[in-house]
């Protein structure tokens, strides 16, 4: 059994000895299936009854979503309560460790020995420890059991909302008052929370196991399954504790050249056959850096709103990585080529939300190491080494997960709409580490009045760029998502809402324009979003290799207008249109779904 802990991603299929296997399967199914990440060897050799309990380290969900896909219990204590000292933090500074076992008297045994104050550790809180065994098998009755109805989410497998249902009623059952209408903003209003309620009721996780692989090619479904565990890292009751929020975005720049060598970039080509001497480090070897690299910077500063420094600066950044043949990677620590900007964010309930930028700079990204081709070595491609990134710094204005996620979306719609970096997560071209910040309530506030980051807690060669060039490079610059979607607000009349859909995706906002001219705006939105986005999700497509004519959206909103064809006869023509019977106007010849609106043929035909 492979045991290694480390292995991040909900799915622990990221492990140098290969995926851990659940000892559970589904019913009705052979295949193999994950027992989740990064705990999840752990929570296996529990499940497996290898051994009676083992610890984990969770950060998102890393203990409780083993367990729940395991059928073994994982407890993450509060932040503070055990002790730190010795663990390393792979995923982030938030990692703590708690027990796994098979049932919940042996994890809150394990608990108990497990808390203490450590002096060793900073982060270790020096406060009592309750015997938790004492709570095992006492009456919930009279307990309000809060359940946060927002976390019914829109696609969650039915199985799992008949288990957390199932759950409310054995609670009700046993004498807990349900509360229903807990807000899912802890952050904020958990203090209120706890005056309402004893507990919170939600799932582990929005999916049961799933079969190894099967996710893999999806980051974003990998990172929401962290989804409920995520906030209620949050209901430490240390004190009146909040986080603030930064993040580190690296997006690989769009080039067919590395930062500072001629070697090409490229996804998919063999091992180490995108290499120059510069990247593989030979004595000798002196970088020339990528004028079109410099460009694209440039043009992200801009597009972020940001401050364009004419004098720039590379550093040596020293560390050893088998993957880094020269020993250190070139960056720019203290001349970055962008400063200071702002991005205006939409947050889920419509409102804005401003994040500033502290900094962009250029560069050079690693190699790649291959552990799992052979059980005693390592293989070293550096197809990747010398590739350059831009890393996108944020302010510490970010305050829950739901902002961090919009945040992250709203800088990749702009890096695709400028096209200084695809924002393909598949590839790893674009990637964010998260830094969070644990404060006493109120101090964030402080902290924006003074700009003291106390208050938050416990972070070559000189080239100038000609301001012309720069001038040059802003007026190249394509309408960026924000003014694209006002103008279509002022322009064709469309909500906010509506605006903001057709802009998330830069083909879709040009498909729509041009589908537009001289038509009902609202209406052909309408089929934008509604007709034409179903059906190419429906093949797996998206509107950049959209199969459909534009032309072929605005005549059959013309048919539509001057009453030819009803709405209803519409969506018929529609169908045959996509299926390639030919244009709107032509189907309607041959099918003959014109409608009849001379009052005279109608009587005759009475």
């Amino acid at each position: 059994l492979n045991m290694d802990e480390f292995a991040m991603g909900s799915a622990n299929e990221t492990s140098a000895f290969g995926p851990v296997k659940n000892p559970w399967k589904s019913k009705g199914s052979n295949a193999k299936l994950t027992p989740g990440g990064s705990s999840g060897g752990s929570a296996a050799a529990v499940a497996a009854r290898l051994l009676p309990a083992t610890t984990g380290t969770d950060t998102g969900g890393s203990i409780r979503q083993p367990a729940a896909f395991t059928g073994t219990v994982g407890i993450k204590p509060t932040y503070g309560r055990a002790s730190r000292y010795g663990m390393v933090a792979f995923a982030s500074s938030l990692d703590q460790a708690g027990p796994i076992a098979k049932t919940v008297k042996d994890s809150a045994l394990l608990l108990n020995s497990m808390c203490s104050f450590d002096a060793k550790d900073s982060t270790s809180l020096d406060v009592p420890t309750p015997d938790w065994t004492q709570s095992v098998g006492q009456s919930v009755k009279g307990l309000r059991i809060g359940v946060p109805t927002e976390y019914l989410l829109d696609g969650m497998p039915a199985e799992i909302q008949k288990l957390w249902e199932q759950g409310v009623a054995w609670l009700k059952d046993a004498g807990c008052e349900i509360a229903l209408k807990v807000r899912r903003r802890i952050a904020e209003d958990f203090d209120n929370v706890w005056g309402k309620v004893d507990a919170i009721l939600t799932p582990s996780t929005p999916s049961a196991a799933f079969a190894i692989g099967d996710k893999q090619i999806d980051p974003l479904t990998m990172y929401l399954n962290d989804v409920f565990t995520v906030t209620t890292n949050l209901a430490g009751r240390t004190g009146a504790w909040e986080i603030v929020m930064g993040l580190e975005i690296h997006a690989q720049v769009a080039s067919n050249a590395k930062l500072f060598s001629g070697a090409a970039v490229g996804f998919g080509a063999g091992p180490n056959e995108q290499v120059s001497l510069v990247d593989a480090g030979f004595p000798g070897m002196l970088p020339t850096l990528n004028k079109h690299c410099v460009e694209q910077a440039v043009k992200s500063g801009l597009g972020l709103r940001a401050q364009i420094n004419l004098k720039s600066q590379f550093d040596r950044k020293n560390y050893f990585y088998p993957d880094l043949p020269t020993g250190y990677q070139i960056s720019q620590l203290y001349h970055p080529i962008v400063g200071e900007g702002v991005v205006e964010v939409e947050a889920e309930d419509g409102s804005f939300f401003n994040v500033g930028i502290e900094r962009l700079h250029l560069e050079q990204d690693a190699g790649k190491l291959i552990h799992d081709l052979s059980p005693t070595e390592s293989y070293v491609d550096l197809n990747r080494a010398g590739t350059a990134l831009m890393e996108i710094v944020s302010r510490p204005d970010i305050r829950t997960p739901e902002e961090a996620v919009a945040y992250v979306k709203k800088i990749r719609t702009i890096l695709i709409y400028l096209g200084t970096c695809d924002g393909d997560m598949e590839k790893g071209n674009l990637r964010a580490d998260v830094n969070v910040s644990v404060c006493r309530a109120g101090n964030y506030d402080k902290f924006k009045e003074t700009g003291d980051f106390s208050f938050l807690g416990t972070r070559c060669e000189i080239k100038n760029l000609d301001p012309a060039w720069v001038d040059a490079i802003k007026a190249d610059l394509p309408e960026l998502p924000d003014d694209k979607r006002r103008r279509f607000m002022n322009e064709y009349g469309l909500s906010q809402y509506d605006a903001g859909v057709l802009i998330s995706e830069q083909a879709k906002a040009l498909y729509f324009e041009a589908a537009a001219k001289g038509r009902d705006a609202k209406l052909v939105s309408n089929w934008v979003t509604n007709e034409v986005s179903a059906r190419l999700a429906a093949d797996g497509k998206d509107f950049s290799d959209n199969p459909l004519p534009a032309a072929h959206v605005a005549q059959l909103v013309e048919l539509i207008e001057t009453n030819v064809i009803s709405s209803k006869i519409a969506k018929e023509v529609f169908d045959y249109v996509w299926n390639g019977e030919g244009s709107p106007a032509e189907v309607v010849e041959k099918h003959g779904l014109k409608q009849v609106t001379d009052t005279g043929a109608i009587e005759k035909a009475v």
